[in-house]
């Protein structure tokens, strides 16, 4: 098969496995939904972590299902540091199946508790629904601190691809409503601009695993009720400022058409004064982290690692 992408052919295999996304409906989305949903169902504790499923109150009265991952050598302590993490999916699917390891990897190497939040999905629940229950899981887990066994001051935020835009809009919001504070934000090839406007977007309509023509319908679904007067907490990059925000590390794809937008708001949040890592992985794709055994794939998530052990004061 001629590739029209210079992609690592170690994406070979995800290319093909996700190439349904692009003929996908939303009844097939929600088929998907129920079978990745018991998979996490089945995530258990095991010899090195620990998994403990709770439910959260977001601030509007939905109940959220949250996983708390933590090494063992963590369970019992207190003023652990935390991370909590916001899943990939388009707004449309929850936590990958491949999540399920990149979360107990990052838990056993930094080392931490991760709490992983199943938030609000479309198309039953378009914007704010999500941002919401990510906040909440915020304020949550900061004025539940004592009883998690986690410092307060050392929580740090982090998602990919639509869980990056949740990192980044929820940072956003914490600094406006002077909410906890965030020790770090970790964003992975996110999307931080429903304008669709970047070279990358214009140029990357059919790359593999995620698209332009697949933003176009994400955005339209997401939008359904407009940006309601908040078009910063959709677009992170169209803040008005991105001064005093926590300390940052954005990686992106280089075959992605979310790839510009991603680099644009790492050089925004430079000139504003933020700390910031931008690492530009090379012939990577949109997602490649889901294809475990690439060792591109194991030195980028050494990188994230080595980030939030800074942020996170560990080591």
């Amino acid at each position: 098969m001629i590739k029209k992408y210079d992609y690592h052919p170690d994406f070979d295999s995800i290319s093909e496995q996700y190439d349904f996304l692009n003929s996908a409906t939303l009844d097939d989305f929600a088929a998907l939904n129920v079978e990745l949903r018991q998979l996490w169902a089945e995530n258990k504790s095991d010899d090195l972590v620990s998994v403990t499923k709770k439910k959260i109150q977001s601030a509007d009265g939905y109940m959220c299902d949250i996983q708390i991952i933590e090494p063992h050598t963590l369970k019992d302590a207190a003023n652990s540091p935390c991370l909590l993490f916001y899943h990939a999916g388009a707004f449309l699917m929850t936590g990958m199946a491949h999540h399920i390891g990149l979360l107990r990897d990052y838990a056993l190497s930094i080392p931490c508790k991760v709490i992983y939040i199943d938030y609000r999905l479309l198309p039953e629940h378009p914007f704010p629904a999500a941002l919401t229950d990510c906040y909440s899981l915020l304020e949550w887990a900061a004025e539940h601190a004592d009883e998690l066994g986690i410092d307060r001051n050392w929580i740090a935020i982090g998602g990919d691809s639509a869980g990056g835009c949740m990192t980044a809009a929820v940072a956003q919001m914490a600094r406006d409503k002077n909410g906890p504070a965030i020790a770090g934000q970790m964003m992975c090839f996110p999307t931080t601009d429903a304008s669709m406007s970047t070279d990358s977007m214009k140029a990357f309509t059919d790359t593999p695993i995620w698209n332009s023509t697949l933003s176009g319908t994400m955005w339209d679904i997401y939008l359904k009720n407009g940006d309601l007067g908040t078009p910063h907490y959709v677009s992170p990059l169209q803040a008005s400022s991105l001064a005093d925000l926590p300390k940052a590390y954005m990686e992106t794809a280089e075959f992605d058409c979310l790839r510009d937008e991603g680099i644009a708001y790492a050089k925004a949040m430079k000139q504003a004064g933020v700390p910031v890592e931008l690492n530009e992985t090379k012939r990577t794709i949109h997602c490649y982290d889901a294809e475990t055994e690439s060792s591109i794939t194991h030195e980028n998530i050494a990188k994230r690692v080595a980030f939030l052990k800074d942020v996170l004061s560990v080591g």
